[in-house]
C-alpha cells in the first residue's frame, strides 16, 4: 500500500498536477438535515482524514457533492 502512495505521489509531481478532485461515489447516505455520509467502506477515516493527507502533499482537494463541488 505504501508502494502504491509513492508512484501516486511521484506521478502527480511529473505531471504537475494540483489538485486532487474526488468525485461521485463517495458518499453512502443523505439524511434527513441534507447531510451527505462518506461510505464507511472506503473511507474509514472519513473525507477529513483524506483531505488532511492530500493537503499535507500541498495539493488542493475538490468534493464532489452532487450538487457543487467544493475546493478547500
Amino acid at each position: 500500500m505504501v508502494c502504491s502512495f509513492i508512484i501516486a505521489d511521484m506521478f502527480m509531481k511529473l505531471l504537475l498536477l494540483s489538485i486532487v478532485n474526488l468525485d461521485g461515489g463517495w458518499q453512502l447516505t443523505r439524511d434527513s438535515d441534507g447531510i451527505i455520509h462518506p461510505d464507511p467502506q472506503l473511507f474509514p477515516n472519513g473525507i477529513a482524514a483524506l483531505a488532511d493527507y492530500v493537503h499535507s502533499k500541498n495539493l488542493k482537494f475538490g468534493l464532489y457533492s452532487g450538487t457543487l463541488t467544493i475546493f478547500v
